[in-house]
């Protein structure tokens, strides 16, 4: 399974792995990221900060970004919304990171792939990531369909402006969507090629922090979103997502646990969220398809 592959693969990457021992190698990064930026911020906030991150975090992000991202923490207002972007030639991506507090606004991952998707990006990897002391580091990596190379400054400032609208209450998604022509179907099917149905796999053996949700759904537009906002509706929350397409399917994939921080365990919870996530999508598909 293309889903339970990728978890293997994320359970190295993010410190999830039985053969990794995550809190010594949590403390050996935090004294190498508190080295490398003594003497350029106060050392009291440093301190706070460092000790404040996830062993996720730390073991799932390269020593040079979680630097970065410190330093654009120092600099950012308290209690505001920044947004940075990277782009990388090699692959067209644009990483966009939100930096903010989970007290902001609730549901922020759903809202800002929301953003995202109404504004026309196709969004390949996300990360989310809140501290211990309610900072939120959330990374979205996205390929801007109305650009061949490098968006221009003006595009990558006006998504940006946009996310900080949302977040702070501003505007809404929905206003969003219901003034975008780019929600809906991105891939059209050859005639006479039939529809997949959605399916929605729930793994709880694959990881011992997260109970792992893989979402297979014809691709749409703005499916993120709607993925993302019944999950946050069915009182989850997702520490990393991982979003895949081949044409005209995709494969979501989201680490998950309840708002206690645990695994979803429950049989009858668990058929619930799957039931939930199917008629979202399914919904949402049929508002697609309407002329």
């Amino acid at each position: 399974m293309l889903g339970g592959l990728y978890a293997r693969t994320m359970e190295k990457l993010t410190g999830d792995f039985p053969s990794l021992h995550p809190d010594e190698d949590a403390a050996a990064v935090r004294e190498q990221v508190f080295r490398s930026l003594a003497g350029d911020v106060r050392e009291d906030w440093l301190q706070k900060h460092i000790e404040s991150m996830t062993p996720h975090y730390l073991l799932s992000n390269p020593v040079e970004r979680i630097i970065e991202h410190l330093r654009t923490m120092y600099r950012a207002p308290a209690g505001d919304v920044q947004v940075t972007t990277a782009y990388h030639p090699s692959t067209r991506v644009t990483a966009y990171t939100v930096y903010t507090l989970d007290r902001i606004m609730p549901g922020l991952f759903s809202k800002i792939a929301g953003v995202l998707a109404a504004s026309g990006l196709q969004i390949l990897n996300a990360q989310i990531s809140t501290h211990q002391d309610g900072v939120v580091v959330d990374r979205f990596e996205a390929i801007d369909l109305d650009y061949e190379g490098e968006p221009p400054p003006a595009r990558l400032s006006g998504v940006s402006a946009t996310v900080r609208q949302v977040l702070l209450g501003q505007k809404t998604v929905e206003s969003l969507f219901s003034h975008s022509n780019r929600i809906g179907s991105r891939y059209q099917k050859p005639e006479g090629m039939p529809q997949e149905p959605t399916q929605i796999q729930i793994d709880n053996d694959t990881s011992e922090r997260f109970t792992i949700l893989e979402v297979f759904a014809n691709d749409r537009q703005g499916l993120l979103y709607v993925v993302a906002r019944t999950i946050f509706e069915l009182g989850l929350s997702v520490s990393l997502a991982k979003i895949t397409t081949s044409l005209d399917q995709v494969l979501d994939v989201f680490y998950v646990t309840d708002l206690s921080g645990k695994k979803v365990t429950r049989e009858r919870r668990l058929e619930e969220i799957r039931a939930r996530l199917a008629e979202s999508i399914e919904e949402f598909e049929a508002q697609s398809a309407q002329p």
